[in-house]
């Protein structure tokens, strides 16, 4: 494909949400369309797909050290089943809550605040010496994992074309299970040894890949689009630019 260079008619929001171009020129969408799978779209699905993982991960992780804070803690079965679903009930409300944020403040900054906010607060419930502190740190930890899977799918279907979405998304839920599997197995081996804490101190190491989404991925230029964001728009699809050298922007 030939390359070309292309100008933003920068036109109002309500116009055509940041969609239209002089003359000669091509669609966010269009960019996107035309482009075949580059590396910048296999790091945005590594990314995703390990943040997929991570989640069900964090998820999960209750379950294989419940039996340990039930020895530790002498706590009766209600109590048992408040700690259990505590994470279930905060991502209800993450789920909600992340939402609008991203849209407010981009697709970025949702996938990495929720990342960084799950993985830490999961390393603080480490640290935690009664049954009422693991309860308030279980849910606050769920409104992050639970922002982070509509966030997550839609930054990867903001970025990826229509021809590979399908298939990459499907990518994305094959993690889920995988992340279930790691807890597993990270329980099996060391829970005996080091005691249940050391679930949760692996549940913070996520939080290392948030200097990656920050420093390598670009905005989703379909929100960035939407926003009317002309210069950060050109940066964030000359990543791809650069790659393949299909399109100056």
């Amino acid at each position: 494909m030939s390359t070309g260079n292309f100008q933003f008619a920068e036109t109002s929001a309500s116009g055509s949400s940041g969609a239209a171009f002089k003359q000669g020129a091509i669609t966010v969408d269009g960019v996107i369309e035309s482009l075949p799978l580059t590396g910048v779209h296999v790091f945005i699905v590594i990314i995703a797909a390990l943040g997929f993982m991570f989640d069900s991960f964090d998820t999960y992780v209750v379950s294989y050290a419940m039996p340990s804070i039930i020895k530790e803690w002498n706590i009766s079965p209600v109590m048992n089943g408040l700690l259990s679903s505590a994470g279930i009930w905060g991502m209800f409300l993450g789920a909600i809550l992340w939402g609008p944020i991203t849209d407010r403040f981009g697709r970025k900054v949702g996938l990495a605040g929720t990342i960084l906010g799950f993985s830490l607060l999961t390393g603080l419930t480490a640290l935690t010496t009664n049954a009422y502190q693991f309860l308030v740190s279980r849910f606050v930890t769920g409104m992050f994992l639970g922002g982070m899977i509509p966030v997550d799918t839609a930054l990867t279907s903001e970025y990826i074309s229509t021809k590979y979405r399908g298939r990459f998304t499907s990518v994305l839920t094959v993690f889920w299970p995988v992340g279930m599997l790691v807890a597993a197995l990270i329980s099996l081996n060391f829970v005996t040894v080091y005691g249940w804490r050391v679930l949760f101190v692996v549940g913070a190491l996520p939080a290392l890949i948030t200097a990656l989404i920050f420093s390598k991925m670009p905005e989703s230029p379909r929100w960035l689009a939407a926003m009317v964001e002309w210069k950060k728009l050109k940066v964030s699809c000359n990543c791809w630019a650069r790659e393949r050298r299909i399109y100056t922007i």
